[in-house]
């Protein structure tokens, strides 16, 4: 035995009917779905009378369920009612049909073979109204098609404006590449022109200037060839000097010696004479001795006189050497600094701001003991403990607090080195030291010169103190040796 069941409508969603469908099985058997929900329809589904029915309402078009119920086949009886829809699928049985339900809910109608006959009578007039409703349904649809293809249209057309502007702008955009192309191939080969230009200016350029700087090298070779040839002349003078320094010293030394022992002969004549006349010498004969010791020692006063203009000679050409010598060092300076750029470019990398910014332990040392000593810092730095001093390049270096200087191969004392190298960078001649000491005696100036020569000399000459007792002797003697003194007081 078999019943007919039909899904009229549902209450409590937001959705329409017409987007629900309502899925019916039987003890887990899919039978039917029924769609469009509408109480217009006039289709039954048959069911057997016996088993469990289960009634799952979905959106067709999303999937989702709205709810589900599940009743005895049984409990259905002939009639329209309403069931209830609960969310939980696994918790939707249902004992009775109830009386009253809220929603949401869905309303189904039931019949058997015997209303079969009285469904068919209204059969013609649910026609009309579902046709109305089909027609109704049309139109809406119809009208939300034609708003949909309106919007469409005018979407496709705004779109289509927008392409064409994009195109326009495409074009306009690659004419302006095109352009702009041209004009940077227009500048490359005007670059490549100009470069080509300016490296054959730049060759011609350097060209002169190779010839210049190799005629000034040529000319500066002569030039130094010169120098040498008057450094190697004037270096044979200063030794012919030295020889005729040394020979004259040597001469003036014997007529000192000479002359002293006249001196001495004479004062001893005197004391012979005294002693064997047992008397004064008479007025004459010591103004004669007199005159002959003056005579003596205007004759020592013309031998150093002379004497010193030689050294003042010797003096002023060693100067005179020292001066060309330093020219020679400049010329050879500047030729090494020409023959390379890479070495002026290091230099002036090494004398940069930022280089001579960076102060390290031996820098602020070198300082100090400049600022100590009172003198000018000519070390100029290149790198860490490498220097140039005038024209020589030096390292330094701190050994237990003490700075240390390396020229060559060979290692000295910052002292010993400004004592060495500072007159050559100053470029003042060394002090030239009287020969004859602070004393202008002929005989103690001569004394110092040759400390290997022991002669007698000033006050300490035997002549009278150490063979006279006489009272009148011991007189003349301080009174000879005061007017020597006088004539030679106006050297000092």
């Amino acid at each position: 035995m078999s019943i007919k069941i039909s899904v009229n409508q549902i209450d409590g969603f937001d959705e329409s009917s017409t987007n629900a469908g309502c899925y019916l099985s039987l003890d887990g058997d899919f039978i039917d779905v029924i769609t469009p929900i509408t109480g217009t329809s006039d289709s039954l589904t048959d069911i057997p009378s016996e088993g469990l029915l289960r009634l799952i309402l979905k959106n067709m078009r999303s999937g989702n369920v709205f709810g589900s119920v599940s009743i005895q086949a049984n409990k259905l009886k002939v009639g329209t009612y309403w069931l209830p829809l609960f969310d939980d699928i696994d918790d939707d049985l249902v004992s009775n049909v109830p009386a009253n339900v809220d929603a949401p809910r869905i309303e189904v109608s039931i019949a058997n073979e015997s209303t079969e006959s009285s469904t068919l009578s209204l059969a013609p007039a649910k026609y009309d109204i579902r046709l109305e409703h089909l027609q109704h349904e049309y139109d809406s649809a119809l009208k939300r098609a034609e708003d949909r293809d309106i919007k469409s249209l005018q979407k496709i057309k705004e779109l289509a404006d927008g392409q064409i502007t994009l195109q326009i702008e495409n074009n306009k955009l690659n004419s302006l590449i095109a352009e702009k192309n041209l004009e940077i191939t227009y500048l490359n080969e005007k670059i490549k022109k100009l470069s080509i230009e300016s490296y054959e200016a730049d060759y011609i350029k350097q060209q002169s200037l190779a010839k210049e700087l190799t005629a000034e090298l040529e000319n500066t070779h002569d030039h130094i060839q010169k120098l040498e040839e008057e450094l190697i002349k004037y270096k044979e003078i200063n030794k012919s000097l030295s020889s005729i320094k040394i020979n004259a010293c040597q001469i003036h030394e014997e007529e000192n010696q000479k002359m002293q022992q006249q001196v001495i002969g004479l004062k001893q004549k005197v004391f012979e004479l005294q002693k064997a006349s047992e008397k004064k010498i008479s007025d004459k004969l010591e103004a004669e001795l007199i005159r002959q010791i003056k005579e003596l020692d205007e004759k020592l006063e013309q031998s150093e006189t002379s004497k010193h203009e030689l050294y003042l000679e010797i003096s002023e050409l060693k100067q005179e050497i020292s001066n060309q010598e330093k020219i020679i060092n400049e010329l050879k300076g500047h030729i090494e600094g020409s023959r390379t750029e890479r070495v002026s470019i290091r230099d002036d990398r090494a004398r940069s701001p930022k280089n001579l910014r960076r102060k390290d332990s031996i820098d602020r040392s070198l300082e100090e003991y400049h600022i100590g000593q009172g003198i000018k810092n000519n070390f100029i730095k290149f790198a860490r403990g490498v220097y140039e001093f005038g024209n020589r390049k030096v390292n330094v270096s701190m050994k237990n607090g003490t700075i240390i200087c390396r020229v060559g191969g060979g290692y000295v004392q910052i002292d010993d080195f400004l004592n060495i190298y500072m007159s050559a960078l100053t470029g003042s001649p060394k002090k030239v030291v009287n020969p004859r000491g602070q004393s202008t005696s002929p005989v103690r100036g001569t004394k110092q010169s040759f400390a290997f020569l022991d002669v007698p000399s000033g006050k300490q000459t035997p002549s009278i103190d150490s063979f006279l007792d006489d009272e009148s002797l011991l007189t003349y003697s301080r009174d000879s040796e005061e007017s020597r003194g006088g004539i030679r007081n106006p050297r000092y």
